[in-house]
């Protein structure tokens, strides 16, 4: 298990979570938990926040998607979230 290419960063993820500032991931959370928030609130908010990072559309948008299944959203949602991400210039 310890010689798999990919442990050390799965192991990173589940004990510090996603890969984002703490701004943003909080950001994102308190967006979530509104029940009566607008449709695009969070692909709007990652795309928002992804143009304002560095490093590769890519990695950010897993990171997007990985907090938006932390957050409860729907695997679609996830995905939208994600693909607003890559689409982001």
């Amino acid at each position: 298990m310890y010689e798999h290419a990919h442990f050390w960063k799965y192991l990173m993820y589940f004990i510090n979570g996603v890969d984002l500032p703490r701004e943003i991931a909080d950001q994102f959370v308190a967006i979530s938990k509104d029940t009566m928030r607008e449709h695009d609130a969070l692909p709007s908010l990652a795309r928002r926040a992804s143009r304002q990072m560095s490093g590769e559309r890519a990695d950010k948008a897993n990171e997007f998607f990985k907090l938006a299944l932390d957050c409860d959203c729907s695997f679609i949602e996830a995905l939208g979230i994600r693909r607003s991400v890559m689409q982001a210039r």
